[in-house]
């Protein structure tokens, strides 16, 4: 009778294990969105840190050249808005993750340049904070099936004379790049955003 019962235990022992992987499955899913809620809101403060510390090397430009065509952004096609991320949208993640990866490349390419530069040394420490939560963020979306196909970021030559134009320039644009990242996390996991979060400031899908 014993031996005719160990079926039935391997089944209930199978049945227990798959049972505990699903829920360790949906545990680290879950906590893989709370940390994608909490890194893009601290790569949004560290931005307007990095923003703020400019000013303390640089005069504040009195026309400043922020509308760079070469900074990727997140627009309307790509459909952040509640509604869209409630229905499952992916093309607002994807592109989440490539423009955070463009950023990587320029924040990496900024920060070995300012780190030779004296003036500039109390930027570095905010910069490599700045490069780690991206990367921290770019690995919580990989484990959501979203990956960079690559950045088209290509460095540029700057004088010395316009070093703090340009690093004033990546903070603010990083601002705004990173306060939509910021709304898009903020329920954790973007289809838990609620129907009344339509007016949150996301660009809304046309």
């Amino acid at each position: 009778m014993e031996a005719s019962g160990w079926p039935g235990r391997v089944a209930l022992l199978l049945i227990a294990f798959c049972a505990l992987r699903g829920a360790a499955g949906a545990t680290v899913q879950q906590l893989s969105w709370e940390g994608c809620r909490n890194e893009s809101k601290h790569l949004n403060q560290l931005a307007r840190d990095f923003h703020n510390q400019t000013y303390e090397v640089m005069v504040d430009p009195e026309n400043p050249d922020r509308e760079d065509p070469s900074f990727p952004r997140v627009n309307c096609s790509h459909s952040c808005d509640p509604c869209s991320l409630r229905g499952g949208s992916q093309s607002c993640l994807q592109q989440i993750v490539q423009i955070l990866h463009w950023y990587r490349d320029l924040f990496a390419w900024m920060t070995k340049a300012i780190e030779r530069k004296e003036k500039f040394q109390n930027l570095v420490g905010v910069a490599r904070g700045i490069l780690q939560t991206m990367e921290a963020l770019q690995q919580n979306l990989t484990k959501h099936g979203y990956a960079s196909s690559g950045s088209d970021f290509e460095s540029q030559s700057v004088h010395d004379w316009g070093w703090g134009i340009m690093l004033e320039k990546a903070a603010w644009n990083l601002i705004s790049f990173s306060s939509i990242v910021a709304r898009v996390f903020n329920p954790g996991n973007p289809h838990n955003h609620h129907p009344g979060a339509e007016s949150n400031g996301l660009p809304c899908a046309q």
